[in-house]
Protein backbone atom coordinates (compact mmCIF):
# COMPACT_ATOMS: atom_id res chain seq x y z
CA UNK A 1 0.00 0.00 0.00
CA UNK A 2 1.29 3.39 -1.23
CA UNK A 3 1.81 6.70 0.65
CA UNK A 4 -1.43 8.78 0.34
CA UNK A 5 -1.78 12.98 -0.16
CA UNK A 6 -3.32 12.93 3.59
CA UNK A 7 0.72 12.26 4.67
CA UNK A 8 1.77 16.02 4.89
CA UNK A 9 5.22 15.89 3.52
CA UNK A 10 3.32 13.45 0.17
CA UNK A 11 0.77 15.75 0.14
CA UNK A 12 3.34 18.83 0.10
CA UNK A 13 5.42 17.33 -2.59
CA UNK A 14 2.51 16.16 -5.01
CA UNK A 15 1.05 19.17 -4.98
CA UNK A 16 3.94 20.77 -6.02
CA UNK A 17 4.08 18.22 -9.09
CA UNK A 18 0.86 18.86 -9.79
CA UNK A 19 1.25 22.93 -9.51
CA UNK A 20 4.65 22.39 -11.85
CA UNK A 21 2.71 20.26 -14.50
CA UNK A 22 0.09 22.94 -14.75
CA UNK A 23 2.64 25.58 -15.00
CA UNK A 24 4.04 23.55 -18.24
CA UNK A 25 0.31 22.93 -19.37
CA UNK A 26 1.35 19.04 -18.85
CA UNK A 27 -2.08 17.56 -17.78
CA UNK A 28 -1.51 14.68 -15.56
CA UNK A 29 -3.92 13.36 -13.48
CA UNK A 30 -3.43 13.13 -9.49
CA UNK A 31 -3.67 9.58 -9.41
CA UNK A 32 -0.45 9.66 -11.86
CA UNK A 33 1.42 11.65 -9.77
CA UNK A 34 0.77 9.47 -6.53
CA UNK A 35 2.12 6.64 -8.30
CA UNK A 36 4.88 8.00 -9.54
CA UNK A 37 5.61 9.59 -6.20
CA UNK A 38 5.18 6.26 -4.28
CA UNK A 39 7.70 4.33 -6.84
CA UNK A 40 10.01 6.70 -6.24
CA UNK A 41 9.69 6.83 -2.28
CA UNK A 42 9.32 3.15 -2.38
CA UNK A 43 12.72 2.77 -4.17
CA UNK A 44 14.45 4.96 -1.89
CA UNK A 45 13.13 2.91 0.54
CA UNK A 46 14.42 -0.50 -0.52
CA UNK A 47 17.99 0.87 -0.74
CA UNK A 48 17.90 1.86 2.36
CA UNK A 49 15.58 -0.53 4.03
CA UNK A 50 13.34 1.30 5.91
CA UNK A 51 9.82 1.98 5.57
CA UNK A 52 8.19 4.34 2.95
CA UNK A 53 7.06 6.50 5.33
CA UNK A 54 11.12 7.25 6.90
CA UNK A 55 12.14 7.22 3.27
CA UNK A 56 9.62 10.23 2.46
CA UNK A 57 11.70 12.60 5.50
CA UNK A 58 14.69 11.93 3.23
CA UNK A 59 12.63 13.20 0.27
CA UNK A 60 15.22 15.93 -1.21
CA UNK A 61 13.48 19.86 -1.85
CA UNK A 62 14.10 19.24 -5.68
CA UNK A 63 11.86 16.12 -5.52
CA UNK A 64 8.80 17.71 -6.95
CA UNK A 65 11.14 19.57 -9.81
CA UNK A 66 13.08 16.05 -10.55
CA UNK A 67 9.66 14.20 -10.87
CA UNK A 68 7.90 17.16 -13.05
CA UNK A 69 11.11 16.86 -15.72
CA UNK A 70 10.71 13.02 -15.55
CA UNK A 71 6.70 13.28 -16.38
CA UNK A 72 7.07 15.68 -18.60
CA UNK A 73 10.30 13.54 -21.02
CA UNK A 74 7.76 10.55 -20.52
CA UNK A 75 4.67 13.10 -21.89
CA UNK A 76 7.11 14.22 -24.62
CA UNK A 77 8.04 10.63 -25.97
CA UNK A 78 4.36 9.22 -25.58
CA UNK A 79 3.63 11.89 -27.75
CA UNK A 80 6.19 10.87 -30.27
CA UNK A 81 5.06 7.36 -29.90
CA UNK A 82 8.59 6.35 -28.47
CA UNK A 83 8.83 4.32 -25.03
CA UNK A 84 10.84 6.18 -22.31
CA UNK A 85 12.35 3.92 -19.54
CA UNK A 86 13.06 6.05 -16.56
CA UNK A 87 14.61 3.62 -15.15
CA UNK A 88 17.84 3.44 -17.37
CA UNK A 89 18.58 7.52 -16.88
CA UNK A 90 18.88 7.24 -13.70
CA UNK A 91 22.58 6.64 -12.05
CA UNK A 92 22.71 2.68 -10.61
CA UNK A 93 23.70 2.60 -6.92
CA UNK A 94 26.47 0.52 -6.09
CA UNK A 95 24.96 -3.07 -4.68
CA UNK A 96 24.26 -3.78 -0.98
CA UNK A 97 25.97 -5.66 0.76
Amino acid sequence: MGLTRRTARFGELAGQVDRLCQARGLQVSQAAVDAALNVRVSLVADRMRIGAGAALAYAPDDLAAVLTAELAARAAATAAGQVVDLDSRRPQPPPLR
